[in-house]
């Protein structure tokens, strides 16, 4: 009888540990799935956020683009400008010569 009720404490000790153990494996188990879940969700934030990254860059370096071009154009109208104000120049010189001959021209 005593035999029999020490295989029988075995017995109930051995079920005890085994659903103590199944029940922290399911608790286990249920946070590396949580854990998955939450990595999985930060890679889909990191790949958005990669993709937006990209996105600023082609959109910043078609603004560079805009920026050189609106310089080159900036220049272009500058020597434009310069090389009509020496030609306005020079023709007010012409003028102012011609205007003192034909007062020189009249005098006389």
């Amino acid at each position: 009888e005593d035999a029999q009720h020490v295989a029988q404490s075995q017995e109930t000790a051995a079920a005890d540990r085994e659903f103590r153990l199944r029940r922290e494996r399911d608790g286990v188990a249920s946070e590396l799935s949580a854990e998955r879940q939450k990595l999985a969700g930060e890679r889909e934030r990191l790949a958005a956020s990669e993709e937006k990254g990209r996105e600023l860059e082609e959109e910043l370096s078609s603004l560079r683009e805009a920026l050189e071009e609106s310089r080159g154009q900036t220049e272009a109208t500058e020597e434009n400008l310069r090389v009509q104000t020496e030609r306005a120049e020079s023709s007010s010189a012409a003028l102012a010569s011609l205007s003192q001959e034909n007062e020189s021209a009249v005098r006389h």
